[in-house]
């Protein structure tokens, strides 16, 4: 009888430890702590009192820049965006692996069916692209 209830307990405290929990929030129930971008003030119009007597103050936070002349060069293109799936699938596959080998696992922890398999392959494949540009970036033989 101790044996099944120590048992029971030990299956509850484990159900209630691995159980996700429910949030109490509610959508727009505070105010929002999100980015506002690259404007955070705004100033008011300016208002004339004498016609063309005097500029408007000057409020903005950043000073004016001057604008470029016929001889300006033109700026250097950015890089290509990339895609937000591809980049956060790839980081996950990388961040599982390096996880997998600092939690002990090694390289073929837990390599039983064919699927993990290839995804052992995949990393692999992941790590020699990623140390080949990395040679290719330091040494400067282009990007």
């Amino acid at each position: 009888m101790r044996r099944t209830s120590r048992f029971f307990a030990a299956l509850l405290a484990l159900g209630l430890a691995l159980s996700p929990t429910i949030a109490d929030a509610r959508a727009g129930g505070g105010g929002s702590w999100g980015s506002r971008g690259s404007r955070t003030w705004s100033a008011p119009p300016a208002t004339n009192t004498a016609p063309f007597s005097a500029q408007p103050m000057q409020r903005s936070v950043v000073p004016n820049a001057p604008s470029p002349g016929f001889g300006a060069p033109y700026a250097a293109p950015g890089l290509q965006p990339r895609s937000a799936f591809t980049s956060g699938l790839l980081g996950g596959l990388i961040g599982a692996g390096l996880g997998g080998l600092l939690l002990g696992h090694g390289l073929f922890g837990g390599l039983s069916g064919i699927g993990s398999f290839f995804g052992f392959l995949l990393q692999l494949l992941l790590i020699v692209f990623v140390v080949r540009w990395l040679i290719r970036r330091f040494r400067g033989g282009g990007a």
